[in-house]
């Protein structure tokens, strides 16, 4: 996730620490330097975790409310009521796209959880 910008700042600190950028080859980053991009990588990590977990829960409440409102405009005999054509048309369309994107918040968050856990053990 912060991947890209750790690097570069790894890359242009070692540069500004260890000689030209032209010596690639014999370049080697100070221990000072190599410690930071392995904590900042390490915090990255922690943090996609929570990000994940956090998607999961956003995710989850999503379904949950478009489930309950689905639920709560049934009857007695357990049949959705509606105003008029318009208001079910348009309501259905809008909870079945909040139920998508529900389940893929949930998808993306437990992937970034997975990838965050694992990633640093």
């Amino acid at each position: 996730m912060y991947l890209v910008p750790d690097v570069a700042c790894y890359i242009a600190l070692a540069f500004a620490v260890r000689g030209h950028p032209l010596s690639l080859h014999t370049w080697q980053p100070a221990s000072w330097l190599r410690r930071y991009a392995l904590v900042t990588f390490s915090f990255s990590l922690l943090a996609m975790m929570f990000f994940g977990i956090l998607l999961v829960i956003l995710g989850y409440a999503l379904q949950y409310l478009m489930n309950r409102r689905a639920f709560n405009r049934r009857n007695a005999a357990g049949v959705e009521e509606f105003k008029s054509f318009e208001a079910a048309a348009g309501t259905r369309f809008l909870e079945g796209a909040g139920r998508k994107i529900g389940t893929l918040l949930i998808v993306v968050g437990l992937i970034l959880a997975a990838f965050g856990f694992f990633g640093r053990h």
